[in-house]
């Protein structure tokens, strides 16, 4: 599918450029502050190439408008359809939360009359997160992305693909910390590299693979549902504030009897999440088809 391609290659060029670039933006940055460190900008550099690049890209897909990219509604009609579902996003998190604490699958990290003021302290990192998020990646998937597709091939290609592309690009990720005394061009191409090597072990990773695949099919069912991307933004944003907060308390337990509940990715997107997701999903399916 030409238009999967062309949003895949863009992405992977976006990590390529990112990796090419930390090296010279790391000595420049040494040249203002000779204590900064390389890792300050591994990585990181993916989002901004990314922002600063979308709209030459969309414009040149045909994307740049905002009913493709689901802004079509009115100011006011937009930021009521975002709150709603922030909401209900942080609603739809609690009966998940409260099996992974019952299970012991995630256990506190804070005794409990410390919780009301850690939960406090986090929420503002834990709001900004997820707005960011929430706007940045459901622009891009659930708008230009699922408009793409499905004006492509259809509906149900749209959800699939934009689904799984959307999951896999979360474990794009690397640990590799070189000596600065080897730190060169190529560092950036070296840890991007090994950012890749999870994918090579899926067993590792099925479950929050296949835990955010829900969530993007969800969230692209809401969208066809909706006509636009305003409620899966007040979703996404909420969701990932409530994870935020959760862990703001509390910490994973994989090896526990209950641990495989949780996944791989973040200790929280696994088996259950998958489950109360394919669950709550099913009230949207009807609806969507017979749109």
């Amino acid at each position: 599918m030409r238009v999967f391609l062309l949003f895949t290659l863009y992405i992977a060029g976006l990590f390529v450029a990112g990796a090419l670039l930390e090296y010279p933006v790391y000595r420049l940055a040494r040249l203002v502050d000779e204590g900064v460190s390389y890792w300050n900008f591994s990585g990181r550099l993916t989002v901004p190439l990314g922002l600063l690049s979308a709209y030459p890209f969309l414009r040149w897909m045909g994307l740049a408008d905002a009913r493709s990219l689901g802004y079509g509604l009115t100011t006011r009609e937009f930021l009521s359809a975002l709150a709603r579902g922030a909401l209900l996003g942080v609603l739809m998190m609690l009966p998940l939360f409260a099996l992974l604490l019952a299970t012991e699958a995630r256990v506190a990290s804070v005794a409990p009359a410390a919780v009301p003021a850690r939960l406090m302290i986090a929420a503002g990192a834990a709001l900004f997160t997820g707005l960011a998020v929430g706007v940045i990646e459901e622009t891009f998937f659930r708008g230009a992305l699922l408009t793409a597709l499905t004006r492509e091939a259809g509906a149900v290609a749209a959800v699939v693909l934009s689904s799984l592309l959307y999951a896999l690009l979360h474990f794009v990720d690397s640990d590799l910390r070189v000596p600065e005394t080897q730190i060169g061009w190529t560092t950036g191409l070296q840890v991007l590299g090994d950012s890749l090597a999870g994918l090579a072990q899926p067993a590792a990773i099925v479950d929050s693979a296949l835990a955010l695949t829900a969530v993007g099919a969800f969230l692209a069912l809401v969208r066809l549902r909706d006509g636009h991307i305003a409620r899966c933004i007040g979703l996404h944003a909420g969701w990932v504030f409530a994870i935020q907060e959760l862990k703001a308390v509390s910490h994973g337990m994989p090896d526990a009897r209950w641990g495989w509940l949780i996944g791989s990715y973040d200790k929280v997107t696994g088996w259950a999440a998958l489950a109360w997701l394919l669950l709550l999903g099913v009230v949207f399916l009807r609806p969507v088809r017979s749109r």
